[in-house]
């Protein structure tokens, strides 16, 4: 199959998040399960000045409401072979960030990302022509929206699938409906079923009702979000209509080309969080010097030395819709101490030393003392070196790569190509 990937990260370019890592790893992962991806991405100074491209698509143009917005297409491969699409807009791109600067986004970023999507997706007729259209997060969920609603657009993918993933639920595309012009399609589309959403217009949601199929980032996180209205954040009934085989939860996998203990080449970013959060734990450093040491900085190599040299690896997380950084420390024998949420439910089993089961220690509240009770577990076992011993051989013995994760997207596109074509 020839998939188009459309996102607005990939790594190592242009990296704010696990986005960029998602799409960094996933077209390889189908180029080495035998289909033919192809990246479309925007066209960012951080990847512009990183690869060499050559023009394929000159002076295009889109209408955005009243304005008409020119671009070019720049074509360039990546070090695996994938064919890698920008789109070149210097007003929208060329920034010092992707999505803000000095902790602010920038105010257009609904018009930025509208513009990429719809730019995308007249790339890919073009140039690409794919059985599969697979888009990432709000960012690119005006893709499904071109796809469908665009007359312009609409007969060359009469024959493509509409694939939307969602990374993270708790960022949708929410504007004001005067935005809605962006988009150029009908004015019946703004309304209850598609669109409009508590007098707002929503693009993820848009994305979800439009797309042929639905994907999020683990079975868990995809049980969660249809069931909970706190992870919901207001679109579970949307993803319960959708339904059946047309919404599904596929695991995340982990490159192991780059968290790999055997030869670590310092790639990944070690990123910085919530201010509250950084500063209850530098206030918390000051207090207990000799015990507690924090860095708050990105920092390529610290993120491949903490894993090397710890033992075990603390990931509390209130939701957490797949999780990276868990598989990584099972990569490292790193065991991990988890929430039961999320796709940290689906990668991590509680450690049972007289069965030899289980890779690390789970907790299913999200409450300190069920926290502590866990970290309890771990030392416990930590003070038995040969169950320790035996729990850093299951940490390594799992696997969740990314061809495992690109083996069950295809055969999942697979089955509603067969389904389209029937209908």
């Amino acid at each position: 199959m020839k998939i188009a990937i459309v996102a607005a990260e990939a790594a190592p370019h242009a990296k704010a998040g696990g986005l960029a890592d998602v799409i960094g790893a996933l077209p390889r992962a189908f180029k080495a399960t035998g289909h033919e991806p192809a990246l479309i991405v925007p066209g960012y100074s951080s990847i512009l000045d990183s690869v060499e491209t050559a023009p394929i698509l000159r002076n295009r143009s889109i209408k955005l409401g009243n304005e008409v917005e020119r671009f070019s297409v720049l074509s360039a491969t990546d070090p695996h072979g994938v064919p890698m699409y920008m789109i070149e807009h210097r007003g929208f791109f060329a920034r010092a960030g992707i999505y803000g600067e000095h902790g602010k986004d920038y105010p257009d970023n609904v018009k930025r990302f509208i513009f990429f999507s719809r730019a995308a997706a007249l790339a890919a007729a073009e140039i690409v022509r794919p059985d599969v259209m697979h888009a990432h997060d709000w960012h690119a969920a005006s893709v499904p929206l071109a796809m469908r609603a665009d007359l312009g657009l609409g007969d060359k993918f009469k024959n493509t699938l509409s694939i939307f993933t969602i990374h993270n639920l708790a960022f949708q595309g929410i504007t004001k409906r005067e935005d809605f012009e962006l988009l150029g399609i009908d004015p019946s589309y703004y309304s209850p079923g598609p669109l409009e959403f508590y007098g707002h217009l929503n693009l993820m949601k848009g994305a979800i009702v439009l797309a042929d199929g639905v994907s999020t980032v683990s079975p868990t996180y995809a049980h969660e979000v249809t069931t909970d209205p706190e992870l919901g954040f207001g679109l579970e009934g949307v993803l319960r209509d959708k339904g059946g085989e047309h919404f599904v939860g596929i695991l995340n996998g982990a490159d192991y080309d780059e968290w790999d203990p055997a030869h670590d080449e310092h790639i990944i970013v070690l990123a910085s969080g919530d201010p509250e959060i950084e500063k209850f734990f530098t206030d918390a450093q000051a207090r207990f010097p000799e015990k507690l040491r924090v860095i708050i900085e990105f920092n390529n190599a610290l993120a491949h030395q903490i894993q090397a040299g710890s033992d075990a690896f603390l990931m509390p997380s209130r939701f957490e819709p797949c999780g990276l950084t868990q598989m990584y420390a099972l990569r490292y024998g790193s065991a991990p101490v988890v929430r039961a949420t999320g796709g940290l439910r689906d990668t991590v089993r509680e450690f049972d030393s007289a069965k030899n089961s289980g890779n690390g220690f789970v907790f299913e509240k999200f409450a300190a003392d069920e926290m502590v009770a866990a970290l309890a577990r771990m030392t416990t076992t930590f003070s038995n070196r040969s169950a320790w011993r035996r729990l850093m051989a299951n940490c390594f013995a799992a696997d969740f790569s990314w061809e495992r994760a690109a083996r069950q997207y295809a055969a999942w596109f697979s089955s509603l190509r067969k389904e389209r074509a029937v209908s």
